[in-house]
């Protein structure tokens, strides 16, 4: 089991499918992107996940990247269809197992799913942060489209909505860059200075995991104690397997110290 900051999930996910594809990308030469997000800030609309259209551009992807942003209260979209589609058959079952998930969710025929493990996620902010300014506070949530094209600037253009009248802001956000300033044509990395272009080259994000973070320690022996005889035979020790007896260990130290420390509290 893999656990991931949401925020940096999305753009993993989203650039594990651009390379699967990426023979047919080149091969159809894509001239932009439109990419749909829900409105929730800690998965969706935040720094890492808008900051991706002007790195997708400036690395040749798509000469126009869109980030749109449903208001909130919006209707089913396609996505959200497509969920549910995926929903309908695990409903219906018992599953005891990742491996039995995956399997269930990719019956449907509009959707095709793919197991990941903790080597394919990657620290997109951190590396984002390499390249590209931060918006400032509130320039985010006010905005509901975001669009990135050919600028030696990176700018990204932000509005409210798509009417002519929608309020508008245009952000530069390359970084060192300033609406009066020159560009430069290096970024600093680790302390010393690099071309850019040699940097989009080379740069890649560091790996997020060394190993899965899998559950806490009190939860894995949760697992074992609680919910190990509810699961089915074939599946316990997958699911559910014996921990080490020093992750037992672990975990009556750290209920008496909660206990302690409660009752430490209740005295004051």
């Amino acid at each position: 089991m893999t656990i991931v900051r949401v925020r940096i999930a999305i753009s993993n996910y989203y650039f594990w499918a651009l390379h699967i594809n990426v023979n047919k990308l080149f091969l159809t030469l894509f001239i932009s992107s439109h990419c749909y997000y829900d409105v929730s800030p800690g998965q969706n609309k935040n720094n890492t996940v808008i900051r991706l259209a002007p790195y997708l551009v400036e690395m040749g992807y798509f000469q126009r990247v869109s980030v749109v942003f449903f208001v909130a209260g919006h209707t089913k979209n396609y996505a959200d269809r497509r969920f549910n589609d995926m929903k309908h058959d695990y409903h219906t079952q018992n599953l005891y197992a990742m491996t039995q998930l995956v399997e269930v969710c990719g019956r449907s025929p509009y959707v095709k799913t793919h197991a990941v493990s903790h080597e394919d996620f990657f620290n997109y902010d951190k590396f984002l942060n390499t390249l590209y300014k931060r918006f400032p506070a509130g320039g985010v949530l006010k905005y509901q489209l975001f669009t990135a094209t050919k600028d030696d600037k990176c700018k990204v253009v932000c509005r409210v909505a798509n009417l002519e009248d929608s309020d508008e802001v245009t952000r530069i956000m390359r970084k060192g860059a300033t609406k009066n300033k020159k560009v430069s044509e290096y970024v600093t990395i680790d302390g010393e200075q690099v071309k850019r272009s040699e940097a989009l080259k080379t740069l890649r994000p560091d790996q997020l995991y060394k190993e899965a973070p899998g559950l806490t320690t009190r939860k894995r022996g949760e697992m074992f104690t609680k919910w190990r005889p509810y699961i089915d035979r074939n599946f316990r020790n997958i699911t559910c397997p014996k921990p080490p007896p020093e992750i037992f260990a672990m975990v009556k130290a750290e209920i008496r110290k909660k206990k302690e420390e409660m009752i430490k509290r209740s005295k004051h």
